[in-house]
C-alpha cells in the first residue's frame, strides 16, 4: 500500500479521495432567470425521482407509448395480464381489470344521470357534458364536488379514483348557473339508487 498526495495505491487499482475529485457537473448550466428552462427541468427530475421510487403515476408505459393518467390503472392490468405466465394470476388480473372497468363506468353514468336531473332539457345537458368551461363560479363546484365526494364516489378510495377524472360537468353546471340546492337534490336522487 502506497499513499501519496491523498492518493492510495492497492496492488494495481489506485483510490483518489473523495476530496480530489474534480468537481463536474452533468447537465449544462441553467439561466437562474429563466423560469421556464429550471421548471422543466425541476418537472424532469420530479418524475424521474417518482418513478425510480414508484411513488408516482407514470405517463410513459412500457413501449414508450403516451397513456393519459387516469387511464394508467388500465394500462398497468393489461400489461400485467400479458406479462402473466400463472393462468390462475392471468384470470385473476382479468377479472381486477373488468371490476375496474364496471366502476368507472357506473362513475361516468352517475355523473351524467347527475347532469340530466339538474338541468332543464337534453341540449343543457349535452352543452355540461361537453368540454370544460372556465370555471368563474369556485364556491359552488367546490361544495358541489365535495357532496360528490361524500355521497357517491369518495375518490380517496382506490376504487374510485377515477371520479376525480369527471368532475369537469360539475364546471360547467356551474358555469351554466344551476343552483347548488339543485345539483345537490340530483347528487341526493342518484345517491339513493347507488345505495340499492
Amino acid at each position: 500500500m502506497h499513499q501519496a498526495s491523498g492518493a492510495v495505491t492497492l496492488g494495481a487499482a489506485t483510490v483518489v479521495s473523495r476530496a480530489e475529485l474534480p468537481l463536474t457537473r452533468t447537465r449544462p448550466k441553467q439561466d437562474p432567470k429563466d423560469p421556464i428552462a429550471s421548471s422543466q427541468e425541476a418537472r424532469s427530475e420530479s418524475l424521474q425521482g417518482r418513478l425510480a421510487l414508484g411513488t408516482g403515476k407514470p405517463t410513459v408505459m412500457a413501449g414508450l407509448d403516451t397513456v393519459a393518467q387516469c387511464d394508467v390503472p388500465v394500462t398497468l392490468l393489461e400489461n400485467r395480464i400479458k406479462a402473466a405466465k400463472d393462468p390462475e394470476e392471468k384470470e385473476k388480473l382479468q377479472k381486477d381489470l373488468e371490476h375496474l372497468l364496471e366502476v368507472r363506468e357506473l362513475i361516468r353514468q352517475t355523473v351524467r344521470e347527475i347532469v340530466t336531473l339538474a338541468t332543464d332539457s337534453e341540449e343543457q345537458a349535452e352543452r355540461v357534458l361537453g368540454p370544460k368551461k372556465r370555471l368563474t363560479e369556485r364556491e359552488n363546484y367546490r361544495s358541489a364536488v365535495e357532496y360528490f365526494q361524500m355521497r357517491c364516489f369518495d375518490w380517496h378510495n382506490p376504487e374510485h379514483e377515477y371520479a376525480l377524472h369527471q368532475l369537469s360537468p360539475f364546471i360547467n353546471l356551474c358555469v351554466e348557473k344551476i343552483p347548488l340546492t339543485r345539483i345537490k337534490d340530483a347528487i341526493d336522487q342518484v345517491s339513493e339508487k347507488l345505495k340499492k
